[in-house]
Parts: C-alpha cells; structure tokens; sequence
C-alpha cells in the first residue's frame, strides 16, 4: 500500500515498556506543527497540523505464534513504524515480527525510539542482554541468510541522551519530512520569540558556554586561595573546591556527544547540549544542591544571553528557590531575575524585585554574608537595572542618573568592571541617541569601544559590535555618509568572523540597508537587505520578527529602485509575520502602515496610500505621542509621499 495511510504511525513495543510507549503515543498525538511548515511541501508531501491518527495495540501480547490480523492491517495501513527500543523489545517475538513485516513494505519509515538499555550492546562480551535493539533493526533475513543493515540512527529517550522531549521532535521531525534543526529551531522559538542568538553547531555550544567555564575556573581559583587559609577557615575552603571539581565534572560531561548510535555528531545542536546539561544539574547534583545552585544561575544566563527567555526564568527561578545557595548566588539568581522582568515589561513585578533585592543586598553586606568587592558588584546591578526600568517607565532623565550611578560604582583596577563599563556605557549612550542627545550618546558609545578595544582588540567581534553602534548613532543623527563608512569596518568584522547566515551579520545587513536607502541607492541597499533577510530566515525560519523588520526596508528599497510589484509582495509578506509576532494596533503596524502608504502613493494609488498613511500615523501617535521625534519623521514622509 503506497498511501494515502490510515494512520499516521504504528507504535512497536514491549508490553513491558507500555508507559513509555503511551507517554510518546499522547506527545506525538497532542503535538502541533509550527504554523510555519504547515502546507510547505516536502519530498513526504505537505507538512500536516497534527500527527494523527497515531496506531498503538493496547492488548497484551498474545499467546499465538504469528500476528493477528488486525495488527497486520494496521501495519499495512500506517505511514511510519516507530519501535520503542530497549531490552524488552529486543526479546519480544512480537516487536521482531512487526518490524519485519513493516521492513517489507516502508524500510525507510522505522524510526526507533530508545527508552531503555544500550544500542549494539550484543557485540560487547558479557553485555549482551542490555542491548536494545531488536535483531530485525540491524538484521534483514531472506531465505534463512540474514544480511547486515545500515547501523539505525535512533531517537534516544534516555535521560543521558536526547532526553524525552528532544527525542520526541527526532520523531516528528522524521514524520513531517522537515530538518531536525528547523523543528528544534521552531520548537525554541515557541519558548523564545526573541531568540538573540543562533544555535547551530559546537562553535555555537562553545560561545553559548563560555560564561559557565568563566564561574568554573573562578570557583577553583578560589578553592585554591582558600587552602591557604588559616584552619578555622578550611572547611569553607574544601566546600569551595569540592563545588569547583563538581562544576568542571559537569561541563566536561555536558560536551560528551551521546552514543554515536544513536546520535550524529555533525548535526547534534547546541540547544540539545544545552538541554542535556540543564538536565544533568537536576539528575547528577541532586546531593550538591549550593553547586546545584550556581550552575542553574549560570546556565540561567547562557539562555538569557541567547534569548530563550522562558528557560532562563525556570533555571534561575530553581536556582533561588535552593535554601543551601549561597547568598552570592542567591542575591546573583534574584538580580538576573529582575533584568527578565523589565525584558518582559513586567514593570511592577521588576520594581518589587529591586526594592527587595535591594534590602537583602544591604542586609547582606551589614552582616558580613557578601564582601565588599561583591556588594559593590550588586550595587551597580541593581543602578543599572533601575536605569531600564525608568526610561521603561518614560522617565529618561531619571534612567540617565542611574546609569551614571552604575558607571561610578565601577572599580577600573578589575577586568570583570572594565566589561560592565563598556556594557552600561553602550547601553547609556543608546538610550542618548534615542532621546535624540547624539553628542552625550556618541561619547559613551565611543568610551564603549575604546573599553572593547582595551580588552579584546580591534578584531574582536565585541568591538566590531561596538563600532556597529557608532554607525547606528551616525545615521540617526543623519550623518549618512559617515555611518555608511563606519558600519563598512564592523561589516568587514562579522564577514570575517561569523558564519554567512549568523544573525548579528544579518542584523548589521539589515541597518547598513537602510543607510544606503536614505543614500539614495536603492540597489545597492536590496542586496545588502536581501542578505540580511536570508540570514534571518536561515536561523530562524520564515515567521522570525526580524525578518519581518527586514521586509518592510526591502519593500522601501524595491520601491525606490521602481520596482512596485516586488515592492508590495515584500510588504505583505512582512505583515504576515507581524500578524504572527506582534498584537494589533502596536507600534510595529503602525509602523508598516506608513510604509505602506509611502510605497503605495509612490506607485501613483495616491488615495490607497493616504489612506494607509493615516491609519498608521493614528497608531504611532497612540503609541508614541504628538511629539515623539520618529512620529514627526513618519508624518514628514507621509506628507511628501501624498501630496
């Protein structure tokens, strides 16, 4: 039978491992296909909504020597195969039949899913009976003559492996006939729609982990400070380093790939080792709980600095909810906490936090319980912190004295400090260019890179970030040429360093685009904005916010260049995504509104776009105010676009 198929998939398995085989059945069955891939057109055919219906034999097995014909039925009538491998699968008759009734119809369509014991353990002397592939998955027969297949490549449900819930999108990534990393990507980003950063590969691991190698070789430096301590203090020390071997102990086993069985090293992705080790914290450290307790706040700002804001809010909330953390890590997990509720602009909540955080800080150092240096530390935390949350609350004048308070906390003699300068000094001067304060922005931007610069070189991707901002504060305040120059030396940076489709080069496409719009060269801005729209869709996918940002530039570059037609499919296609990432009647409509307006009028619909051009200036004055400096701007090119 070549389809269409009864179900969608037949579910193999040992009556023994029957709970692991209906927690799949219900995940597969309840699982929704990003709305994205619904429809696309794969070598399998359309990507379906849902994966239904889904075939599991819910009686014993049976006494008899050979299937019953239901179960042949549902075989002959299911797309896919997948077997719940283990030890008790491989000894089940019944598992062997079904799978090699199956081979000679689909082979390319079993999908073995690891619940238990260990792929080919039958070639280890004395492990035989772990292993948990059943013989008809590495073995074809035909005529008494069995030959030797191609070794499977399993999703591992193991807590060493994939884990359930990775192991259950190598399923359905298999069964919607889409990539892996696509699935996984539009799995983050379901948890994460302001995912900052690309998760592809172990350079992608290595970056993403830098921060937890960072606490673990402090805490050894400290451990071994402390052995030379006086022996009242000793405890303390052997506590210090017993929680740096630990936390060294997890990386070390983070970067372990599975078994190669039952993984590709080529394709593992950072999110699965990510995950791997958000889990071995739960599992190996149950006995540590203070190490516990600064690997959860670490790892809590991996996933903050790489935008999968839901999981850095669950590890960091773990991490305070540990009464043994040390106050540090405590004071530390509260304060990250903290910069999630201002990034959420959950204005009230933040506050409570820093007044709290604030009080516990005070108490902390009055007590002894923080040194100094660390109190100083938490102090420039929470002026910082307090900085966005007042420009937040439209009170920029207030932002600009708390970052000044953060900047004077700063000891200059620490590297740690010298990076937070440049950081609140980046931040500063954004929030200056943006109240239209370019000379006052510009400075901090400039002491930015020059702190960047100290630290890393003029190479490093950090300065060319720096650099990146300068351009950015030169094209605000309409020094075109100048910003166009100065973004060609970050430019220059991310082309050298980052692979071709990483976002932040997509991102630095994107505003050197709309540098060469206001130049008046419109083609060369629909390359350099074709790339970046590429980048974006590459790492994110067709639905990502900031190719939509992208779309709407490009539609403007299209139009300058006279290119109507295409103009307009890249403004629809823009608000497409929007309708999918943003609420209606916020900032970003109106915004597209305008666009649209502008584009339409310049096509001679001089009507179509007026009417456009309202409808969006009503939204941007809603959101922004009559005297918001990018509403006069909009309202002027409306206003010359119509008339």
């Amino acid at each position: 039978m070549a389809g269409p198929f009864r179900y969608k998939a037949f579910i193999s398995y040992s009556w023994k491992d029957r709970k692991a085989a209906e927690r799949l059945h219900r995940g597969l069955e309840t699982y929704r296909a990003p709305k994205a891939l619904i429809g696309r057109e794969t070598p399998r055919g359309p990507v379906p909504a849902r994966l239904q219906p889904i075939f599991r034999d819910r009686d014993e097995e049976p006494a008899g020597g050979s299937l019953r014909s239901a179960i042949e039925t549902a075989l002959n009538e299911a797309e896919f195969l997948i077997v719940v491998c283990s030890p008790n699968a491989a000894s089940s008759k019944w598992v062997l039949k079904e799978i090699a009734h199956f081979r000679r119809l689909r082979p390319d369509n079993i999908l073995p899913y690891v619940v238990a014991g260990e792929p080919h353990a039958s070639e280890l002397p004395g492990r035989e009976a772990e292993e948990c592939f059943p013989r008809t998955l590495l073995f074809d027969e035909k005529d008494g003559v069995e030959t030797a297949l191609e070794p499977p490549l399993a999703a591992d449900a193991r807590q060493g492996g994939d884990g359930p819930r990775a192991a259950k999108l190598k399923i359905a990534a298999a069964m919607l006939g889409v990539g892996l990393d696509e699935l996984v990507r539009r799995d983050l980003q379901r948890r994460a729609r302001r995912m900052r950063a690309a998760l592809a590969g172990m350079s992608g691991v290595a970056a993403a982990l830098a921060g937890l190698f960072v606490f673990a070789m402090v805490q050894r430096d400290e451990a071994r400070m402390q052995r030379n301590i006086a022996t009242a203090e000793r405890a303390n020390a052997e506590r210090q380093r017993d929680t740096a071997t630990a936390a060294l102990n997890y990386l070390v086993s983070v970067y372990k790939l599975a078994n190669p069985a039952t993984e590709n090293p080529k394709t593992i992705t950072a999110l699965t080792i990510l995950e791997r080790g958000a889990r071995q914290i739960e599992t190996d450290l149950r006995g540590q709980p203070e190490t516990q307790a600064k690997l959860y706040e670490a790892l809590g700002g991996v996933y903050q600095n790489l935008g999968d804001i839901d999981e850095a809010e669950r590890l960091l909330n773990l991490a305070a909810a540990i009464p043994e953390a040390a106050m540090t890590d405590r004071l530390s997990s509260q304060a990250q906490l903290a910069s999630i509720d201002l990034q959420r602009r959950r204005l009230d909540a933040a506050k409570a936090r820093l007044d709290r955080l604030e009080s516990e800080v005070a108490g902390a150092a009055s007590s002894g319980s923080i040194s100094a240096e660390r109190t100083g530390d938490f102090k420039m935390r929470l002026a910082e912190n307090r900085a966005l949350f007042e420009y937040l609350s439209g009170r920029p004048v207030e932002a600009a004295k708390y970052y000044s308070e953060a900047l004077a906390l700063i000891d200059p003699a620490r590297p740690q400090s010298v990076a937070a300068a440049a950081r609140i000094a980046t931040n500063r001067g954004l929030m200056l260019v943006a109240m239209r304060d370019f000379a006052a922005g510009r400075a901090d931007l400039d002491r930015a890179r020059s702190l960047f610069r100290q630290l890393y070189g003029e190479r490093h991707l950090l300065t060319a970030k720096a650099t990146h901002n300068i351009a950015y504060a030169e094209f605000e305040s309409k020094a075109v040429a100048a910003a166009i120059a100065t973004m060609k030396t970050a430019l220059d940076v991310y082309e050298t360093v980052l692979d071709a489709n990483h976002p932040d080069l997509a991102n630095a496409r994107k505003l050197y685009g709309t540098m060469l719009i206001a130049a008046g060269e419109p083609q060369r801005a629909i390359s350099a904005l074709e790339s970046a729209a590429a980048g974006f869709e590459a790492a994110y996918g067709p639905s990502y916010y900031d190719l939509g940002y992208t779309l709407v530039y490009l539609a403007a570059a299209y139009s300058d260049a006279g290119d109507d037609l295409r103009a307009i499919q890249s403004i629809d296609r823009a608000q497409r995504i929007y309708a999918k990432n943003f609420e209606p009647g916020g900032f970003d409509f109106g915004d597209l509104d305008v666009y649209r307006g502008v584009i339409l009028a310049k096509a001679g619909k001089r009507a179509e776009g007026s009417r456009h051009c309202t409808a969006g200036l009503k939204i941007l004055e809603a959101n922004l105010g009559g005297e918001d400096p990018y509403f006069r701007e909009m309202s002027d090119k409306c206003a010359v676009a119509v008339e």
